[in-house]
Parts: C-alpha cells; structure tokens; sequence
C-alpha cells in the first residue's frame, strides 16, 4: 500500500524587495535560490543557499528566521538528514514561542512538519503527540489555511491506521474529504488513494475500490507523473483483483508492469510487488503454470533485495 505524506513550507513569508542594494535583498536572493536549486533537485546546493539564509536572518526579524529554518528542515529531510531536519523545526518553534499571537498558524504547520518527520523515523507517539498540537492550534486560530488542515488531517489519518486505530483514521480521511473542493486536484488523488488503501486493508474491498478508481480518474490526462499513475493502477488492480473483477484487474495490473519495468527496471521492488499481485491473478484465471512463473521472478527480486540490505 502506498501513502503520501504532505509537508508543508511556511506560506507568504518570502516577499521581494524593490531596492537590489538591500540587506533583506541578500536573504531573498538566498531563499529564492535554495527553492530553485530544490525544485531542480540539487540538494547540496540548496543546502548550502538554505543555510546562509538561516545565517543572514538569525538577527533579523523572526518571521524571515523560522522561514529560513524551515526551508533548512524540508532540504535536509529529503538530503537524508532527518536528525538536521529535526534540529532545524524545533529552532523553528522555540523561536515562535518567544513571539506571541501572530505566527500561531506557521507554529501549527511546523508541528505537523515534525509530526511528519517523526513519523517518517518511526517514532508514531512523538509523531501523534505533534500532529495533536497542531490540531489543538487549529481550533484556536479562526481562519486557518485549508491546505494547511488538509495535510494535517491526512497525515494524523495514516498514523492512525499504521497504529490500527481505522475508525479513527476513517474519521479523519472524511473531514478531510471534505476540504477537497478548496484544493487542487493533487489533494483528490492523496485522499481517494489513502482511503481507498485503508478500506481494502479493513476488509471493504467493494468500497476501496471506488474510491481507488476516483484516484485514478483525478490524474492529468497528460501522463506527466507515470510513476504515481503505476501506484494508482496497482493499488486499483489489487482491490479489483479481490473482488473478484479479473477483466479490470487485468488491465491495471499490466499497465502498472509495464510503467514500472519500463521507468523502474526488472529488478525493482515495486515490480516485484506488481508481479506478485499479477501471479494471484493468474491463479484465480486457472494458469496455475504462469501463475508460478511470474511468482519465482517475484520472489527472486524480493529476494536479491532483502540480501542487498
């Protein structure tokens, strides 16, 4: 099953100044080239402009600081640093601790970016423990972005099921749900995806499979992510799959092997999972021979993986 977790940069705190001479001109060239260099990939470069940003408005106000650090904290994260990240979020809210009132709502994203990375590291009571801050912060902020609540409420959702506490996270994904109409499509594949995911995990396999199908359905038709189109075809397939749907399962599930052979090699994890789900198939199609087949190659993938580790 495949989640997404959503984190959160800071909004509205990078703003651009007129006069090229200015000493907060320097802190915008910075955070606008550590942002390029991340979109672009280049995380040592982005690590680098990130941390003189931190530097430049460690005495200036906090707002530009807390930005700063929390654009550190997301390089860092996808670096593989998530000790440096964790470093850099809580500064972050020990810093907007000391200003009352106005940045409550950047304090409540930055908790959910900890729960986040917490989460990611596999501590999920420290992990819950932050995602509850930020929610109790919610309640008290009167107009809170919703973006900001969908990634709250998503994240807490996944916890919840990874702590098999379903009806909770269920509740979660539906106030979620809710939200989607204010938010862009990306949002609609996240929450249909996850929730879709949990209800086959619970046994609802007729359920999940509608909702993995408005997964799919949400994708641009441009195919510009063939990847995430794999996930959603395999997650899909897998559900069709135990509902006995074998025509569709079909389909999705050799379209999902042939994306991911093609971007992701024959020997990847993912395809081997694919595959897997292909070798049930072909059992319930009564091709016991290419049922085994496609398991061995399955299995030696698994295998050679968990041998590398």
């Amino acid at each position: 099953m495949n989640k997404w977790c959503l984190w959160l940069v800071i909004a509205g705190s990078v703003c651009f100044s007129s006069s090229p001479y200015a000493q907060e001109d320097l802190w915008d060239d910075q955070m606008e080239q550590a942002m390029e260099a991340l979109r672009k990939a280049d995380l040592p470069n982005a690590l680098k402009l990130a941390t003189i940003a931190v530097r430049q408005s460690e005495y200036e106000n906090a707002d530009r600081h807390v930005t700063s650090l929390a654009l550190l904290a997301r390089i860092a994260q996808d670096s593989g640093d998530l000790s440096g990240a964790e470093r850099a979020l809580r500064r972050a809210i020990e810093i907007i601790d000391r200003v009352p009132g106005p940045m409550q709502q950047d304090k409540a994203v930055l908790y959910n970016n900890l729960g986040s990375l917490l989460d990611l590291s596999g501590d999920l009571p420290a992990a819950e423990q932050h995602y509850r801050s930020a929610l109790a912060l919610h309640r008290e902020i009167r107009a809170v972005r919703t973006e900001d609540r969908f990634s709250l409420l998503v994240n807490l959702a996944g916890l919840m099921e990874r702590r098999n506490d379903q009806v909770g996270a269920r509740k979660l994904y539906v106030e979620a749900e809710s939200l989607l109409p204010n938010l862009p499509v990306a949002a609609s594949i996240t929450l249909y995806n996850n929730l879709g995911t949990l209800l086959q995990r619970s046994g609802n396999s007729s359920a999940a499979q509608i909702h993995l199908a408005r997964a799919l359905a949400s994708l641009p038709p441009d195919n510009s992510q063939p990847l995430l189109r794999a996930t959603l075809l395999h997650n899909l397939g897998t559900a069709e799959l135990e509902v006995g749907d074998l025509a569709a399962a079909t389909i999705h599930l050799h379209e999902a092997e042939s994306v991911r052979r093609g971007r992701l090699g024959d020997r990847h994890t993912d395809t081997a999972r694919t595959l897997s789900s292909i070798a049930l198939l072909l059992e319930k199609q009564n091709n016991p021979q290419a049922a085994l087949k496609v398991s061995r190659e399955s299995s030696a993938i698994i295998g050679a993986s968990t041998a590398m580790t």
